[in-house]
This record gives structure tokens, C-alpha cells and sequence, in this order.
């Protein structure tokens, strides 16, 4: 199999968003309580948080991470959450239908960012919450002066304001499963007001309102709530599709059409295509969760393989090539159930898709770049969709002084071999090159507990893309070629 690559330096899309690395938690199972949060565990520090945890989200610099929800958002009380820690009282969460401690709330979200470097994104509670709750919120986090919630921030700790700027109104509100579930026209009525009032506290912050991937659902929400918003959102988990190989690898083509699909809805819903609504991918997986007495399933390391990693990092392909429209996604979650790190009591297993996160937060420009692709294909159905997929998945970016190029170049192919030919236009001469890699014999190959670094990064020099512009892609692979100028 051979094929091609052609690489235009003059050939831009836009500049990539780092936000579309981002990451979410919420207080469900293991992902915070066991996960990134254990209090007298000897691998925590005095505050609580896991020192492996944090030491392996600082090699990924996460930009953003979402918080508290998901679900648990909709009965979430934020000031059950703040002050000393012996004073909160434990409630019963009727979402996940267990009891909260309330240990981890607002201060120790904000910590939990600092330690990471990432921006803080919260969902307020549009279930059982109230406007004057948001907004007190919003103000206990942003205000700075002699005001209850400012000085009650002063109070717990916090002279200055934590400055969060993005704000989510309510969660999969379109669900019955969620709490406060509304039809499109009673939820935009209230996100507006919401909306409203939050940007009356804070004109500086950014707003998401819930979408559903369904355009009518979303047309109205636009149309009553676009002017006071900056983003909608989508999620997408697709755990039956994991299940066939070529099937999953299609789960990133479906991805994309429903991102446009979504554009053209806001497009129409604010009668224009110049308007400044961006696109929140704000939970997405290959994997659904799995929830209630099975939830503990989630964290069998086998279901997170190779195949898996290779959806992760097309969805991020994807997401790089839609710049213009996608400018913020959250991988859901970080770490335990379905994430990609698993905590035990003597340390973490890096899962393969952290090692694809840890390949595109490193090995990627701020510039996306509209490549040529030659490669054969296979059709695909999913549903009523039929979708046709490229062998050969690929995105370009450009780092901003023009110094480096990124190539990733996902061979899809579950058997078969690559020779690839990369030919660059308008660049200069390069004068170095290295491939990043993330590959395995077995596609259903994983890291465990007893064997953590079964599939791992490995990097090498190549032969001057000048002299010898084929590079060999293995079957079901994920590369990232590096050139230096």
C-alpha cells in the first residue's frame, strides 16, 4: 500500500485553540475520590491530592478542565463545598445515589487547576439550582470588593479572585436522566436568564449552553439564547461502535459530521455564518460510562487498548482540522472509570490514550494546515449513516515561529503496512526529522497494573525528508512525524 502526503505551507486553516485539549471530572465513582483526590492516602500530599496524579497531568499540560459535571452538576450545591473541611457536612447525591462528602469542592478544584496549569471551566446547576445560586457562584469566585460571597471567598482563604472564566449553563438538560430535565424552549428560556444574570456579575466570563446534538433542540436553543452565549455544546460517547474494529474507526468521520451538522444549526439559528458561537465538545469517549451497580466495571484496563488510542487521537485530528469551528473539548474523564490514567494503591497505569494526549500536547503547532491525502478508503454504516473513511488519517499543524512542523498520520489499516510518501511545499529545506510513535503488534494490546508500559511512546531519528521522503507507517499505528527547518 502507498500513499501520499502533500504538505502547502500556504495551504492554512487557522489557528488551533489549545483548549481542544482539554480534560473533565465529576464526582462519580473513582474519578475524584480515589482517583485524583485521596486524603491520607501515603501518595498524596498534605492537601490531599495524588502526587503521581499530578506529576502525570503536568506531562500533558491539560489547558482547561471541566467541573463538577456531568450529571452530578444537576443536584450540586456549590456552598455544601467551601470552607474549612471538618464543617461540611456529608449529603446524599441523588444522581449517582450515593453520599458526597463534600471534601472536594471549589478551593480544591481551583488548587487541583493551579497544580496543572489549566484554566478551570464550571458547570452551574440548572437541575435543582436557582439563578441566585449561579450567581453568587460567580461572584464568590470572580468579585473582588466588600460583598458577601467576595468576602466570604476572603474569609476561606482567598484574597484574590480565582478569576474563572469559562461557565457552563446546566448539563445535558435535553436527558431524562438528568435532573431538571426541559424541553428546548423552557431550557433556553431559563439558560437565558441565567445567562443574564451570571454576565451581570462578570462581563468578562465565557458562557456554554447544552446542546443535544439534535437540530432542532439546538435551533432553538440558538435562537433565544445566541446573543449572550460563546459556545454550545456536544457530547458523544459511542460504546456500541467499539465493538468492530473498521466501525470504530469511524467514530471520528461521525464526529466531524456532526460538528458540521451542529455549525450550520447555529449558522441559521443567528441568521448568520460570521457570528462568534464556537463549538465545546465538552464530553467525548469512544466509551459510554457505565453506571450504577456496574460502575466499577469502568475501570477494567482492558477495554482501554490500542484500538481505543486510535480513535482518541483521530478525534483529535478532527478537532485540529476544524479549528475554525471547534475551539474547546473535554476528554471525559481524566482519570479512573473511563479515563486515561488508572489509580491502584501503590501507583497509576498511564493508559494508551494519555500516551496520545502526551503526543499532541508535545509534538503539535499552533497552526493547522490543509494537507493533501492520497489513500485508499472503506464504507462504512453506522445507523442510517453510510460513511467513508480514509486508511490513511491525517493532520498538519504548523508551530507559530516557523520553526518545526507536525505531522500525525494515523494508518487505520488493521493489517496492512503503509510506505508513505510526504512531499513539502514552500517550506524551506529541513534540516531535521523524528517520528513519535504509539504502536503494537495486538491492536487489542492495553497497559495494566503488572505490565504498565506494554504500549508506550518510542521516538527515532529519520533520513532527511529531502533525501527520502517515504516513512514506513505500520498497521494500526499512530505517528507524529517532527521536521525541524
Amino acid at each position: 500500500m502507498n500513499y501520499k502526503i502533500e504538505v502547502d505551507r500556504e495551504r492554512r486553516i487557522g489557528k488551533i485553540h489549545p483548549n481542544i485539549y482539554g480534560h473533565f471530572i465529576e464526582h462519580m465513582s473513582r474519578c475524584i475520590y480515589g482517583g485524583i483526590y485521596e486524603e491520607r492516602s501515603n501518595l498524596s500530599d498534605e492537601n490531599g491530592f495524588r502526587k503521581d496524579i499530578i506529576t502525570a497531568l503536568n506531562d500533558i499540560k491539560p489547558p482547561i478542565v471541566r467541573w463538577p459535571g456531568g450529571n452530578f452538576a444537576s443536584a450540586y450545591h456549590w456552598k455544601n463545598g467551601v470552607g474549612p473541611k471538618e464543617k461540611r457536612m456529608v449529603k446524599y447525591d441523588p444522581v449517582w445515589r450515593v453520599e458526597e462528602s463534600n471534601s472536594f469542592g471549589t478551593e480544591e478544584f481551583i488548587q487541583f487547576c493551579r497544580m496543572i496549569g489549566a484554566q478551570p471551566y464550571i458547570c452551574v446547576n440548572m437541575g435543582s439550582g436557582t439563578i441566585d445560586e449561579a450567581l453568587e457562584w460567580v461572584e464568590y469566585c470572580n468579585h473582588r470588593g466588600n460583598s458577601r460571597y467576595a468576602e466570604l471567598r476572603e474569609k476561606y482563604g482567598s484574597q484574590e479572585p480565582y478569576g474563572v472564566k469559562y461557565w457552563g449553563l446546566g448539563n445535558e438538560v435535553y436527558g431524562e436522566w438528568q435532573m431538571g430535565h426541559k424541553s428546548a424552549l423552557d431550557y433556553a428560556k431559563v439558560a437565558k436568564e441565567f445567562a443574564k444574570a451570571m454576565k451581570w456579575v462578570d462581563p468578562n466570563i465565557k458562557l456554554i449552553a447544552t446542546g443535544a446534538d439534535n437540530p432542532d433542540w439546538d435551533y432553538n436553543v440558538i435562537k433565544q439564547v445566541g446573543r449572550y452565549i460563546d459556545y454550545i455544546s456536544i457530547h458523544g460517547y459511542y460504546t456500541p461502535l467499539s465493538e468492530n474494529y473498521y466501525t470504530a474507526m469511524a467514530v471520528p468521520q461521525l464526529i466531524e459530521n456532526r460538528t458540521k451538522v451542529l455549525k450550520g444549526t447555529i449558522d441559521a439559528g443567528m441568521n448568520s455564518a460570521n457570528n462568534e458561537i464556537k463549538i465545546a465538545w465538552d464530553e467525548w469517549n469512544l466509551l459510554g460510562w457505565l453506571h450504577y451497580e456496574k460502575r466499577l466495571e469502568n475501570d477494567n484496563n482492558r477495554y482501554y487498548n490500542l484500538q481505543n488510542a486510535l480513535v482518541t487521537a483521530s478525534v483529535l485530528n478532527s478537532f485540529q482540522r476544524m479549528c475554525k469551528i471547534v475551539t474547546m473539548a473535554n476528554y471525559s474523564p481524566t482519570v479512573n472509570i473511563r479515563g486515561m490514567i488508572f489509580t491502584h494503591d501503590r501507583g497509576i497505569v498511564l493508559r494508551p490514550q494519555f500516551h496520545v494526549f502526551k503526543m499532541y500536547t508535545s509534538h503539535s503547532g499552533e497552526i493547522a494546515l490543509d494537507a493533501l491525502v492520497e489513500s485508499d478508503e472503506y464504507e462504512c454504516n453506522l445507523g442510517k449513516e453510510k460513511i467513508r473513511v480514509k486508511y490513511l488519517d491525517v493532520s498538519v499543524t504548523w508551530d507559530k515561529n516557523g520553526q518545526k512542523l507536525f505531522i500525525a498520520a494515523i494508518n487505520k489499516h488493521q493489517d496492512q503496512d503503509t510506505n508513505c510518501e510526504v512531499s513539502l511545499r514552500n517550506f524551506p529545506l529541513p534540516k531535521a526529522t523524528r517520528l513519535h510513535q504509539l504502536m503494537h503488534s495486538d491492536i487489542l494490546a492495553y497497559n495494566d497494573v503488572d505490565h504498565p508500559y506494554k504500549i508506550t511512546i518510542t521516538e527515532r531519528s529519520i533520513e532527511n525528508l529531502s533525501k527520502s521522503p517515504i516513512i514506513r507507517l505500520p498497521a494500526h499505528s499512530i505517528n507524529v512525524i517532527e521536521v525541524h527547518f
